[in-house]
């Protein structure tokens, strides 16, 4: 994982690759800007760091996650033009079911 960071926030993300458009991404894994600093640009600074750092590594989109009920970030969001992402929705494994996975059996190996 790569940062962005100042003394007011940071934008913590990693590289991907997105093979159903054939190119690279950044996964936006955390923005935070401290809240003494929130709508004073901090955020729009992070994501233009963000936008510069997709340009140095040729990536072609910058992902992530908010929550649905979150209008405050989704609103932020859609102010630098950032869509709801069109191939999918975001799917997670639980702890218990990851560990349930982790010990199946499977037909095409036959083993546990």
């Amino acid at each position: 994982s790569d940062v962005c960071s100042s003394d007011l926030g940071y934008a913590l993300h990693h590289r991907g690759y997105e093979v159903d458009n054939s190119s690279r991404f950044l996964y936006l894994s955390d923005l935070y800007v401290r809240p003494m600093a929130r709508r004073l640009g901090v955020g729009r600074a992070l994501m233009a760091a963000m936008a510069k750092e997709c340009h140095r590594v040729d990536a072609k989109e910058i992902l992530w996650r908010t929550h649905a009920g979150n209008k405050e970030a989704r609103a932020f969001y859609a102010g630098l033009g950032a869509a709801d992402w069109r191939l999918g929705t975001t799917m997670w494994v639980a702890a218990d079911v990851l560990a349930r996975l982790a010990t199946s059996r499977t037909r095409a190996s036959g083993k546990r």
